[in-house]
């Protein structure tokens, strides 16, 4: 899949989930989904089309899902990371295309949201909560979701040009239909390693990461004697490279702790998805 750079400021879509912004008349427009569930490798019942938009903060995607019964569609309310029967598309998300990790946004019909992490090619963690944005619409042509996921919440490392993995699943509750955009086969032991690839991403800068949590504690004991105890600190943790993550606490009674933590090497794999 090619993305689409929005070059000036007023072409950045308004997060409403209606997919009438300009920049939705220009990008590419993929689709061809197939089936999971209920008969795997079928055409999709109904069509599915994705497009992906980004700038200098952060990445766009424009889902629209048709549906030949809009009525039917099965639209719930559920709580953050909330499982529900309803309709529901997830985008996934692979930025250092090691194959082995990566993120997912998932949006109900509704609004809903869940998101999370991946880590092994297959673990979800959805534990895992991040800033991010999504919008839904229901017309009569189906539904529609719009997403602004910010680069902050991603580890990538600077290149001239990216090229990321990327998956959208669909699920169609009445029908209990699961489609992919590219197909992850049930046969094939891994998730993220299935994903197809989003090309075209240029002239952006990973941003900073860098959190921090400042704590105090205190104690004090009074009877018959007084015993008095404070303590302050920052907890740090500091990405040094795409996976490289320096972790540190500065407390004022002891001295600084350090360590490094190291992400999943990258693998290969072949049969993915590009466009």
């Amino acid at each position: 899949m090619q993305a689409q750079r929005i070059k000036i400021k007023p072409q950045v879509p308004k997060i409403d989930g209606r997919l009438d912004d300009a920049i939705w008349q220009q990008s590419p427009v993929s689709s061809d989904f197939l089936q999971l569930d209920p008969m795997e490798g079928e055409v999709a019942s109904e069509k599915t089309t994705v497009q992906v938009a980004y700038d200098e903060e952060g990445l766009y995607v424009g889902i629209r899902c048709y549906d030949s019964d809009p009525q039917a569609i099965v639209s719930r309310l559920t709580r953050r990371d909330g499982e529900t029967q309803a309709d529901w598309i997830s985008l996934s998300l692979d930025p250092h295309l090691d194959r082995q990790t990566g993120c997912f946004f998932t949006a109900y019909a509704s609004g809903s949201v869940i998101d999370g992490i991946y880590a092994d090619d297959r673990n979800k963690d959805e534990t895992w909560n991040a800033v991010w944005e999504v919008a839904t619409s229901i017309d009569a042509e189906g539904w529609s979701a719009e997403f602004y996921i910010p680069y902050y919440v991603m580890r990538f490392s600077p290149q001239d040009e990216y090229t990321w993995g990327l998956n959208i699943e669909r699920h169609i509750s009445r029908k209990q239909e699961r489609t992919h955009w590219n197909l992850m086969q049930k046969d094939q032991p891994g998730l993220v390693s299935q994903f197809g690839k989003l090309h075209g991403i240029r002239d952006i800068d990973p941003p900073l990461h860098l959190e921090y949590v400042p704590y105090a504690m205190g104690r004090s004991i009074v009877d018959g004697g007084a015993d008095y105890f404070g303590n302050a600190g920052v907890d740090l943790r500091y990405g040094v490279t795409s996976s490289l993550s320096l972790n540190a606490t500065v407390s004022a009674q002891y001295a600084l702790e350090v360590n490094l933590t190291r992400d999943a090497e990258q693998t290969g794999a072949p049969g993915e998805r590009s466009w």
